[in-house]
C-alpha cells in the first residue's frame, strides 16, 4: 500500500487508521513523506512505532507523481495499491480487491468510489465515473479488456487509488507516473490498461475520496493546470498504438478538449 504524504496533518490519522485495521492484514504500508512541513512526519512516526508493517520514506518535495514513483521502487508486495493520505478506505477494501484479482487472475481490479464533500461534510451521490455504472451486469465476475470498454472508454475511471494492481504486471509495463505533472493518473492508467487483457471490477464502494478540500492539488489551480496539455498528449500516445484508436479517437479529442477548457 503506497501512501504519498504531504502536509495532511488534519487527515492523515483517519487515512492510516483505515489502512492498519484492514481485514486483510498481510500488507506492507509504504508512506512517502514528500517534504512535509507540518506534523505529518511526526504522525507517521507515531504509527510506525505501533505497527512494524509501516515503512517511511523521506524525500524532498517533488509532487504526487514523484512520491508514488518513490514508493513503487521500494514496494515488495505481490500486489500494489495507492491510497492518498487525505482520503480513507473501507476496512474490507484490500481483502475484497485481493479476492477479486486472485480468483479471476487479473492484472487490475477496480472498485467503486464514495465522494465525500469536505465543505458540506457529507457523502454525495457518486457520478457514473466513480460508481462504475458504465459497466453493465455482463462485467460482473468476468475478465475483460479495453476492447470491451471501447463504447465508454472515456468514462472508465483512471484514478490510481480505487484499484489493486499485480506488481509483476506493473514491472512488465515499466509503469510510472509522469514526474512533475499533475493530473497524472490518466497517463499512468492508459499506459497499463492498453497492455492487458485481464481486468475485473468490484462494485462495492470501498474508497472514500475527499472533494472540495482546501489545499488539495485540484483546488490550488494556478499555472500547474496547464499540465493538462502534456497529460493529454501522453494519453494520446498510448491510445494511438491500440487497435481501437480509429473507433474512439473522436470521442477522445472531444472529451480531452472539454477537460482542457475546464
Amino acid at each position: 500500500v503506497i501512501v504519498p504524504v504531504y502536509n495532511v496533518e488534519n487527515y492523515l490519522e483517519k487515512c492510516l487508521d483505515t489502512i492498519v485495521n484492514q481485514t486483510f492484514s498481510d500488507i506492507e504500508i509504504v508512506c512517502v513523506n514528500d517534504g512535509s512541513t507540518d506534523n505529518s512526519r511526526k504522525i507517521l512516526e507515531k504509527y510506525k512505532e505501533n505497527d512494524s508493517r509501516i515503512i517511511i520514506i523521506d524525500k524532498e518535495n517533488g509532487g504526487l507523481s514523484s512520491a508514488r514513483n518513490a514508493g513503487l521502487k521500494v514496494a515488495t508486495g505481490k500486489y500494489i495499491s495507492f491510497i492518498d493520505s487525505d482520503d480513507w478506505v473501507d476496512l474490507t477494501m484490500l481483502e475484497k480487491l485481493y479476492q477479486n484479482i486472485t480468483s479471476l487472475n487479473t492484472d487490475i481490479s477496480i472498485c467503486s468510489v464514495n465522494l465525500y464533500d469536505e465543505q458540506e461534510q457529507k457523502i454525495k451521490d457518486s457520478e457514473s465515473y466513480f460508481n462504475l455504472s458504465y459497466f453493465d451486469s455482463s462485467f460482473d465476475g468476468k475478465v475483460f479488456s479495453y476492447n470491451d470498454t471501447k463504447d465508454f472508454l472515456m468514462d472508465v475511471c483512471v484514478m490510481a487509488w480505487n484499484k489493486l494492481y499485480r506488481k509483476s504486471f506493473l514491472d512488465e509495463c515499466k509503469a510510472e507516473f509522469p514526474d512533475g505533472l499533475i493530473f497524472e493518473d490518466g497517463p499512468f492508467f492508459f499506459s497499463m490498461f492498453f497492455k492487458t487483457q485481464r481486468v475485473s471490477i468490484v462494485r462495492d464502494f470501498l474508497y472514500y475520496y475527499r472533494i472540495n478540500r482546501t489545499g488539495s492539488i485540484v483546488k490550488n489551480g494556478g499555472i500547474k493546470f496547464l499540465d493538462i496539455i502534456d497529460v493529454v498528449n501522453l494519453m494520446y500516445s498510448s491510445l494511438e498504438k491500440t487497435d481501437i484508436f480509429e473507433y474512439v479517437k473522436y470521442e477522445f479529442f472531444h472529451r480531452k478538449a472539454d477537460d482542457i477548457i475546464y
